[in-house]
């Protein structure tokens, strides 16, 4: 039988084309098959997408059209007001749970699990010097922001509203073993 193709470049591109045409017709079960092989491969698409990883110049191209995508998101969340306020919403809560869950999920003192009773607390006391390095402006979901790019930094932990004022104020939560006597040397 004679072979079809004469060199293995032409065999190559025939099923480069079949292929294609494959793909067009069947798009569903082209990106399944995609997908399994990709979770198949993870080692090959490391490899892969080092190789061809186009972030350096889709960064270039974003510096050098700041001015044109910022108004063009402008107009876009101009256009659609509800949209644009739900999906900040979103992102802050998912951030907002995102910090609280990796600084422990509940208060260090009393053990509150309601999350929409949470704050932040600066361990060592210093939360007003930090404020001042920060800026004024570096509050809620700012400051979510803030200790997730710095990868949660230590010297923070979760207090309920009720732990942190009392701590604020009487500089002692009263769910401390002693706080009692701390709080009457005080009053």
């Amino acid at each position: 039988m004679p072979f079809k193709f004469k060199t293995v470049e032409e065999r190559n591109a025939y099923n480069r084309r079949a292929m294609r045409r494959w793909r067009a017709a069947n798009p569903e079960k082209a990106r399944a098959a995609n997908l399994r092989w990709r979770r198949a491969h993870p080692e090959q698409m490391k490899a892969h997408d080092f190789k061809h990883n186009h972030s350096e110049r889709r960064k270039a191209w974003k510096m050098a059209n700041k001015d044109a995508l910022l108004a063009r998101a402008r107009e876009w969340a101009a256009k659609n007001p509800e949209v644009n306020r739900a999906s900040h919403v979103d992102e802050r809560r998912r951030m907002r749970k995102e910090v609280f869950d990796h600084y422990g999920g509940k208060c260090v003192c009393c053990g509150e699990s309601n999350q929409w009773f949470f704050t932040i607390d600066h361990v060592n006391n210093d939360g007003a010097d930090h404020r001042r390095v920060l800026g004024r402006n570096m509050l809620g979901h700012k400051f979510y922001r803030w200790l997730r790019r710095n990868g949660y930094p230590e010297g923070f932990q979760v207090l309920c509203f009720n732990c942190n004022c009392a701590k604020g104020f009487w500089g002692v939560c009263p769910h401390e073993i002693g706080a009692e006597e701390k709080l009457r040397r005080r009053l």
